[in-house]
């Protein structure tokens, strides 16, 4: 133990203790343990090179249940899948939402401006709420 000025106990690690250490495991391995041959990729991981070998494959074993598509991985697929439960739909184009003042942005920013957004956003919601009709789905912009 030694201790700093502001009187704190620290430890100082030796190296024989570091040499043992999972720290030390890490510093050696080095990017070239893990190399794809077809192209610049490397990892300290073989997990992480795994993956990224189904980039350069058509192999997509994932399905979405919803809409049968097929991704790489677990990880594509659930990111996929979030946008088929997302609450705040654009009716103006196919994006949807998972938060309304991104959707109110969207809106903004692609069909209306920011002037009209809210607005239009507000009169959607509101329909969405109520026992709607045919027509009050069709909202001029």
């Amino acid at each position: 133990m030694e201790e700093r000025s502001d009187g704190v106990e620290t430890t100082l690690f030796s190296t024989e203790f570091l040499e043992g250490s999972l720290i030390s495991k890490m510093l050696e391995n080095s990017f070239e343990d893990f190399k794809c041959r077809l192209c610049n990729y490397r990892s300290n991981f073989k997990h992480n090179l795994k993956r990224h070998i189904l980039s350069h494959t058509d192999v997509r074993p994932f399905a979405c249940k919803f809409c049968g598509k097929m991704l790489r991985t677990m990880c594509h697929l659930r990111r996929h899948e979030s946008i088929h439960t997302r609450a705040f739909n654009c009716r103006l184009c196919t994006l949807s939402f998972e938060q309304r003042n991104r959707l109110v942005a969207h809106v903004a920013s692609q069909h209306v401006g920011a002037d009209r957004a809210r607005d239009l956003i507000d009169a959607w919601l509101k329909i969405g709420r109520e026992n709607r009709t045919d027509e009050d789905q069709l909202l001029v912009v």
